[in-house]
């Protein structure tokens, strides 16, 4: 079965064709890993979804219909975990900050982490700092990954990571990844040792995958 690109991924997507979609899944399931199907795949065509937006070439309706069927078939690509209770598995928790909505990728790279055998937690729905560094202190994740897909989200983000190196009271490992990272410079956003950039799965892959 011949593969499609992520451009005709996101094209179907845009029609809303969540079976067609899935087709296109299964047909990258033969012969990619579930690292390439979210690194050149789904990525690819959401990015796409989302210049197309800013350009307004689609509307608020049509993104937010792509959105749908691409977490549709991310949730397909998460086979059941097999993990017997380990207490000394490395924790990660995957929190939205409050104003973005825009969680697909987090939700990926909270699937691969769970892959690289790491005690996950993905909170898909926005979370207020002031919530989220009471849940931070009772669970102590060893890692805490961020993520923001537009400038609008900036302040709303350095104030998480201001709070965090406050208010938490140990010092866990912070990484700050989305679609802006690898185009401008974020270093400012660093407060501590402790904080790290990802600007795409690679890196994040070469990090984290056997150290879990």
């Amino acid at each position: 079965m011949t593969i499609k690109s992520s451009s005709e991924f996101a094209k179907v997507l845009l029609e809303g064709d969540q079976w067609e979609a899935l087709k296109i899944l299964h047909a990258w399931q033969e012969c990619k890993s579930r690292f390439n199907i979210y690194n050149e795949l789904i990525t690819p065509a959401m990015y796409t979804v989302g210049e197309l937006w800013e350009k307004n070439e689609i509307t608020v309706a049509d993104e937010h219909l792509a959105t749908a069927v691409c977490d549709f078939v991310i949730t397909q690509t998460e086979q059941q975990f097999k993990f017997e209770k380990n207490n000394d598995l490395r924790k990660a928790l995957f929190p939205s900050i409050v104003k973005e909505h825009h969680y697909l990728g987090l939700k990926m790279v909270s699937i691969l982490f769970n892959e690289w055998n790491w005690d996950v937690r993905f909170l898909q729905s926005p979370l207020p700092i002031e919530h989220l560094i009471i849940y931070v202190n009772k669970w102590k994740p060893d890692l805490i990954g961020l993520s923001f897909s537009n400038v609008t989200q900036i302040e709303v983000l350095k104030q998480y990571l201001e709070q965090l190196h406050s208010h938490v009271c140990y010092n866990p490992e912070i990484i700050i990844g989305g679609r802006l990272i690898g185009k401008y410079d974020f270093t400012s956003l660093i407060l501590n040792d402790n904080m790290r950039l990802i600007p795409n799965l690679y890196d994040l892959q070469s990090l984290y995958k056997n150290n879990g």
